[in-house]
């Protein structure tokens, strides 16, 4: 996962096209996810191959609408947790109210510098929409 500060003017039609740009060549990459954005961040959540991951963080630092961008996680991941998602975005600061508790756990986990295992901060933006993945499998 990574965030970003956004540089744009238009928030509602970036974060609209960044989901329509993403989801044709996410898709060709393999790459699945979702994406937030609330007052001024981004925070986005990408799995899928090596590769593909890495190209899409050099097309981010190319964005001008993108600067400060950092890793907030990088790890391994047996299965996907946002299978058929080719990328999805929420805007947190407007229409109705996220759930206030999953709110504060993901400002705790930036504080924290993301001291959260990697599962709970996937099921924790995954909690931030209505059409939500199935939490991920606990692990043995």
């Amino acid at each position: 996962g990574y965030t970003s500060r956004y540089l744009g003017d238009s928030p509602e039609g970036d974060l609209e096209a960044i989901a329509r740009e993403s989801a044709a060549r996410n898709e060709r990459d393999g790459i699945t996810g979702a994406l937030l954005f609330d007052r001024g961040r981004f925070v986005q959540v990408v799995e899928g191959p090596p590769r593909g991951v890495d190209d899409l963080r050099a097309r981010l630092t190319r964005d001008p609408r993108h600067e400060d961008i950092r890793t907030l996680l990088a790890t391994p991941c047996a299965a996907r947790s946002f299978h058929g998602w080719e990328m999805t975005a929420r805007r947190l600061d407007r229409g109705d109210p996220p759930d206030a508790a999953a709110l504060l756990r993901l400002r705790d986990a930036y504080l924290g510098a993301f001291r959260l295992d990697p599962q709970d901060f996937i099921a924790l933006v995954a909690s931030f929409f209505d059409d939500a993945p199935a939490p991920p499998r606990e692990r043995a």
